[in-house]
């Protein structure tokens, strides 16, 4: 029995083996539009990563600027 896939990005059938992306809910994709998804993949990790370096910094304000007073959820070094 063979199997035949389809694009998750174009819905044309991919000739040979489909290339897998993603982490959670991984799509089949074929050469033409696999970079596609992967640049979306590589722009979301770097979205994710400035959203959490912009909270640490954030955050590390806020802790500096309570002082000696004794925040929850933070330890006190």
């Amino acid at each position: 029995m063979s199997a035949v896939y389809s694009c998750d990005g174009c819905s044309q059938e991919i000739e040979g083996t489909p290339i897998h992306v993603g982490h959670i809910l991984v799509r089949d994709y074929c050469p033409v539009c696999a970079p596609k998804a992967q640049q979306f993949q590589s722009d979301e990790e770097a979205l994710r990563k400035s959203c959490y370096e912009m909270f640490q910094d954030g955050r590390a304000l806020l802790i500096a600027s309570a002082g000696d007073f004794m925040l929850p959820d933070v330890p006190h070094g």
